[in-house]
């Protein structure tokens, strides 16, 4: 790119930092219509690896990740492009000196487990190698974003460390810088090192020290679940093999905090004599406002509960639902009495593992797994209930291609082999296995009657998707129509109209209308995709007077009914109310971020751009 062609295109270039790998400016790209970070390069490199490394980063798409547009030269100097992300760093969390509140702690420490593993886990492994409190943002929405990639040392065909940043790297990273021939592994070890270093610092106000083992966060008698201490404390081991070993094996312990609690007996004798001491003090009378708050949070967590397990019961699995049940679990005002029904909580897991269970296998199953967790030893489960969740995670680990840790727990916790559970683990083997016709054949060799309510449904949603990958138009309604005579529920009949809107045809469109009109609560997201198969089985009038009853409050979902609408009333013959809507529908497309752009069905951005062409209407529909 040419100095003008750059200057053209970049404005209101201002430099924010600078750092051992190159200088960060903000700048306003004209195309995009957005604010970018443009990193300068300054270390001496192999310009194809850079450019290599680049691309790699270029493919990578994850919510905690900033996009990355491009890789330019301009005169010489050479520039990474990627997203502006409004927020704060954690660094100034610290230079605060306020203690974060323990939900937070949990939330973004999970979220850069999350995102590590995603990084880990790519054909060409990317190990961030720089993950410090300064490049680790938090959003406006709360969320963290991991910037600020040390792009010559990503992990791969070439690992070489060429600097680093001080007190937050791991001890082999400073070993490898300083001996470069030595054959010392950089791997997902010492970004959990450096991430552990980060979470130490944010909630001690200490910074750590590389060169010897720092004294443990459990040991600081901080105000925070001691588990969580323990479990930033086993990062931080100097020697990479006492460390956990990979992100997703940190990820899972949220689930067993208590159990990294080796004071656990000694804290609950001592709970027990607060609980004796305050009764006593109670008597007297003067905590009792004191028991009052307390007895108030117990209604308000006992409200919630109800509440989220109501919205289940009316709409079942639902992405609504999964957000609900986030904000509930990380409120932590709820969290002494969630402690005390792990069911409870094992079922909130298992509610958003149904929901992730056809679009994220690999979330499903880290859900699944924790419930399992936490029902497997409890005595508050009766052994049906601990049969169900058995069962739910050795699907969640079949469909995940994990066949022989899916068999192990089939073989050791399920009662019977030749029950409906235990086929069910085989029939998500074999459905992972692209053994669709297997699938189908084993189902039928069912007794209709066979095994509870519960596994047959699962059972049959599995069975169904395994029809509509095979395009079985006649098998898709024969066990459409077993689900949901067995379980007339909104969940179900959302499960089988969104399955025979996948086979395409206009007979099973109207069987996906029917099952539409059968529930009594739509959903946002129902009632765009109700309304989209009305469009295309032509009943026009039908779709505008579903999307016309009012606004849908999702970006996507909003974007997705603005194009059904251009289109209906295009097809009506009513132009002005179609140009009307197609203006509104390509501002608000070109205003969502490409992630988002991605879920609008290139089949809709079509229609809409027929209607555009054919109405004449001059606005530009820009893709990112």
């Amino acid at each position: 790119m040419t100095g003008e062609a750059f200057r053209y295109t970049y404005q209101n270039i201002q430099q924010i930092n600078k750092g051992g790998t190159g200088v960060i400016y903000r700048a306003r790209h004209r195309n995009l219509e957005k604010t970018v970070v443009l990193k300068r390069i300054t270390l001496n490199q192999d310009i194809r690896f850079l450019r290599r490394e680049v691309d790699i980063l270029k493919n990578l798409r994850h919510r905690y990740l900033p996009t990355i547009y491009d890789f330019i030269e301009v005169d010489g100097a050479y520039f990474i492009v990627e997203d502006f992300i409004e927020g704060t760093d954690l660094q100034q969390y610290i230079n605060s000196r306020v203690a974060v509140p323990e939900p937070y702690v949990k939330k973004w420490l999970r979220q850069i487990c999350e995102v590590l593993d995603y990084l880990h886990t790519r054909p060409a492994a990317v190990i961030h190698s720089d993950i410090k409190p300064a490049n680790i943002m938090v959003d406006t929405n709360g969320d963290i974003c991991l910037i600020d990639f040390n792009i010559s040392v990503l992990c791969g065909e070439r690992v070489a460390v060429l600097g680093f940043s001080n007190f937050y790297c791991a001890p082999e990273q400073i070993a490898k810088a300083r001996n470069p021939e030595k054959k010392i592994p950089i791997d997902a070890r010492t970004d959990i090192y450096s991430t552990a270093a980060t979470f130490y610092t944010l909630l001690s106000g200490v910074v750590p020290k590389t060169d010897r083992r720092n004294k443990p966060l459990a040991m600081m008698g901080l105000p925070y679940h001691e588990g969580l201490l323990r479990l930033i404390d086993k990062g931080m081991a100097p020697d990479p093999a006492e460390r956990w070993q990979s992100a997703k094996q940190m990820l899972a312990q949220f689930s067993r905090l208590d159990r990294l609690t080796l004071r656990a007996q000694k804290r609950k004798k001592l709970l027990l004599w607060a609980s004796a001491a305050a009764a006593v003090i109670l008597v007297a009378g003067s905590v009792a406002g004191v028991y009052g708050a307390y007895r108030n949070r117990q209604r308000q967590y006992k409200t919630a509960v109800s509440e989220i397990i109501d919205s289940y019961e009316k709409k079942g699995a639902t992405e609504e639902l999964d957000g609900q049940i986030e904000r509930f679990l990380a409120d932590d005002s709820y969290a002494q009495f969630l402690k005390d029904e792990p069911v409870s909580e094992a079922y909130f897991n298992a509610m958003q593992a149904e929901y992730q269970y056809d679009l994220n296998t690999d979330k499903a199953q880290q859900k699944y797994e924790a419930a399992w967790n936490l029902i497997r030893d409890s005595d508050d489960a009766d052994a049906d209930k601990k049969q169900e969740f058995a069962a739910n995670y050795a699907r969640a680990l079949a469909l995940n291609g994990k066949r022989t840790e899916a068999e192990q727990i089939a073989s050791r916790y399920l009662d019977s082999q030749t029950g409906i559970a235990a086929i069910s683990v085989r029939v998500s083997i074999e459905y992972r296995a692209g053994n669709y016709g297997e699938v189908l054949s084993l189902a039928d060799s069912l007794p209709a009657d066979a095994g509870n309510q519960k596994d047959r449904i699962s059972l049959y949603k599995l069975v169904i998707s395994a029809a509509v990958r095979l395009g079985d138009a006649e098998a898709t309604s024969k066990w459409v129509e077993m689900l949901t005579t067995l379980d007339p529920t909104d969940a179900s009949y959302r499960f089988s109209a969104g399955k025979c809107a996948e086979i395409g045809t206009e007979p099973m469109y109207l069987a996906a209308l029917r099952y539409y009109e059968k529930m009594r609560y739509r959903t946002e997201k129902d009632r765009a995709d109700y309304a989209e198969i009305l469009l295309v089985t032509k009943q026009y009038e039908k779709s505008i007077a579903e999307l016309q009853k009012g606004d849908l409050s999702d970006k996507v979902l909003h974007v997705r009914q603005l194009c059904v609408l251009a289109c209906a009333f295009a097809e009506t013959e009513r132009s002005s109310a179609a140009g009307d809507y197609c203006k509104k529908a390509i501002r608000a497309y070109n205003a969502l971020e490409k992630r988002e752009q991605e879920r609008i069905p290139d089949e809709m951005m079509d229609k809409l751009k027929i209607v555009k062409n054919n109405l004449g209407v001059g606005d530009e529909i820009r893709s990112k």
